[in-house]
């Protein structure tokens, strides 16, 4: 699976408004209907689509970005259980939307990424938001 920020960005947004139980229904509604797919591509659809969410929220807990949810694997690495009943987002993770969701922040940590060689993780990020504010606090002045 590839680290997909902007999932991420979704799903932190829908957890901090409150919605993440709309988000997972309609995201399993929206990836079952694919015009002109077979009901065969439709459901692999829909299995990617879940793997994906599911990997990307299990990737959040693990790194301490959400609290109080919970992603267990079989030991064949699918799926077993899922519960988002009480997830909230930690102080890091919404430094962490916020800094998803500002246009000029986000580039300004892309663009260091890009410019030093070092891939776009979580540690790089989190090493990189207070910079990229203090440039864009430099600009201001």
């Amino acid at each position: 699976m590839r680290l997909d920020w902007n999932l991420i960005r979704t799903i932190l947004a829908h957890v901090e408004a409150e919605t993440i139980k709309e988000f997972l229904q309609d995201m399993d509604s929206l990836s079952i209907w694919g015009e002109g797919k077979s009901p065969w591509e439709r459901l692999d659809e829909k299995q990617k689509t879940l793997k994906s969410v599911l990997g990307h929220f299990e990737i959040l807990l693990d790194a301490g970005i959400l609290k109080n949810g919970q992603v267990t694997r079989r030991s064949d690495g699918s799926f077993e259980f899922w519960d988002f009943q009480g997830v909230y987002i930690s102080m890091s993770g919404h430094d962490l939307l916020d800094a998803l969701r500002d246009k000029t922040i986000w580039e300004k940590i892309k663009r260091m990424s890009k410019r030093s060689g070092v891939s776009l993780s979580w540690e790089f990020i989190k090493a990189a938001i207070p910079i990229a504010i203090q440039q864009a606090l430099k600009n201001v002045s």
